[in-house]
C-alpha cells in the first residue's frame, strides 16, 4: 500500500509505484483528499481525478480516496491489512 496526495501526478510517484510493485503482487494506493492537499499548496486537480489517474496507471491494482481528510489512512490500513505500506 502507498498513500500520498498525487496533487500532482509526477515521476517520482511513478518511481515509488513501481517499487512498491517489486516488493508484493498487489499494489494498492491511497490517495488524500483536498482538504490535506490543500494544507501543503494549493489543490491543482480534484481528488476524484487524481484517484482516477492513480488507478489508470497499470502498476496500480486499485486506488482509494482517503476517507479522513486529515491524511490518516490508519482505516484502511487496518481493512485491507497490507503487507507492506509505503
Amino acid at each position: 500500500m502507498v498513500s500520498g496526495g498525487f496533487d500532482p501526478l509526477h515521476a517520482g510517484h511513478l518511481n515509488l509505484l513501481e517499487h512498491a510493485r517489486t516488493l508484493g503482487v498487489v499494489v494498492e494506493v491511497v490517495v488524500e483528499r483536498g482538504e490535506w492537499v490543500s494544507l501543503k499548496h494549493s489543490v491543482l486537480l480534484h481528488e476524484s481525478d487524481r484517484v482516477r489517474l492513480v488507478a489508470s496507471l497499470k502498476v496500480v491494482d486499485k486506488a482509494h480516496l482517503n476517507p479522513d481528510p486529515n491524511g490518516d489512512c490508519s482505516c484502511l490500513v487496518r481493512r485491507l491489512k497490507p503487507s507492506i505500506y509505503l
